[in-house]
């Protein structure tokens, strides 16, 4: 089963890659490419409603609008939107050095059309540019402190691509030559060392600059701090959990919805955020199963990983019907309400933050 797993994410890693190396463009808002099973017209249909889901996603930026009530209808005519598509060749990402079985298609949806089927739906779209991010990372292991090189964390890169490119946003990764050896050392990034970062940062185009730094406890748990540079200004915050690369993950989650709280005004009459703490959501698929249901449920304007620690996570659900999601979530097949439902949880650092919410503690059953 692991196997399997890695070949789709290898296949994966391919498709957001093979653009480029060390920077990631800005993407086509408009394009995507899935594996399908034949050129066949049904296996076809299916696969051009999973590009048009990862499109609606990326144009929203957020990754519940591509799953709610509002973007079936825009789904269901999938087939009509789509200006141009082809098959390709999978890449040779097996075991046995052969490609997966299948075609990959690639299809680009018409942005004109699409997006005032969007605007009739009531789906919110992030307009204008996405800004390029430079990330700069540094890891702490035992007493050394070191600057990570994406040459030789390949595998790490990838997944941090592929993670930005879910929402269009442009990664840049230092090239880590003498040169930016020679400005910056781990010491400067830990230190938060404005002047070193900026020297630093300066030879590579960018409007943001993003800095991390990770770390793993004794029990294994691991964290990263991070720091988000807007001219003068600096925003802090943290990821946990017990995976590394997950929690590198997470800051990508955490870096876009700052990004979108920047650069998209909220709508008028916009709901407010309720935070939740969800138990037990152990696994990749114990999360989907996760996302699915929640994405299923009317009223939800938005989902929003808030921090994840382990397998416990803290989401915060935008609604115009708080007490009404509320019920929802008590009555949930997947949910087991937790003692101290009641309990506030501290609200999470985050631009333009709302006051208190109400907040809610649950286990993940799925359903059992």
């Amino acid at each position: 089963m692991k196997s399997t797993i890695g070949k789709w994410l290898l296949l994966a890693a391919w498709m957001v890659m093979s653009a480029g190396t060390w920077a990631q463009d800005e993407a086509d808002l408009y394009s995507g490419q899935v594996l399908v099973a034949d050129e066949g017209p049904q296996a076809r249909a299916e696969g051009l409603r999973q590009i048009l889901r990862q499109v609606i996603e990326r144009l929203s930026g957020r990754e519940s609008v591509g799953r709610g009530g509002a973007a079936e209808a825009v789904l269901a005519r999938a087939s009509s939107l789509v200006q141009q598509f082809r098959y390709l060749t999978p890449p040779q990402t097996q075991e046995n050095g052969e490609a997966p079985a299948g075609r990959l298609l690639w299809a680009r949806f018409d942005p004109g059309a699409l997006e005032r089927l969007l605007r009739e739906q009531g789906v919110p779209v992030w307009h204008g540019r996405r800004p390029r991010v430079l990330l700069w990372l540094a890891e702490e292991q035992g007493a050394q402190r070191q600057l990570l090189n994406p040459a030789e964390n390949p595998a790490l890169h990838g997944a941090l691509l592929r993670e930005a490119a879910r929402f269009g946003t442009p990664l840049q990764f230092p090239l880590m030559d003498l040169q930016d050896q020679s400005i910056l050392t781990a010491a400067d990034l830990w230190a938060d060392y404005v002047a070193a970062i900026r020297e630093a940062s300066a030879r590579y185009p960018h409007d943001l600059v993003l800095t991390g730094r990770l770390r793993t406890s004794p029990d294994g748990q691991w964290s990263a701090d991070w720091s988000l540079w807007e001219g003068g200004d600096v925003e802090h915050f943290e990821t946990r959990g017990e995976d590394r690369t997950l929690v590198l993950r997470a800051g990508i989650d955490a870096l876009q919805e700052r990004l979108l709280a920047r650069q998209q005004p909220q709508a008028e009459g916009a709901g407010e955020e309720v935070l939740v703490r969800i138990e037990d959501v152990d696994s990749l698929a114990a999360y989907g199963e996760l996302m699915r249901w929640l994405a299923s449920e009317s009223g939800l304007q938005g989902v929003h990983l808030r921090e994840a620690d382990g397998s416990t996570l803290v989401l915060g659900l935008r609604t115009a019907a708080q007490e009404a999601l509320l019920r929802q979530l008590d009555a949930a097949p997947v949910l087991e309400a937790l003692p101290g439902i009641e309990a506030e949880l501290e609200q999470p650092r985050r631009p333009a933050a709302p006051g208190p919410t109400v907040a809610r503690s649950y286990r993940f059953t799925g359903g059992h």
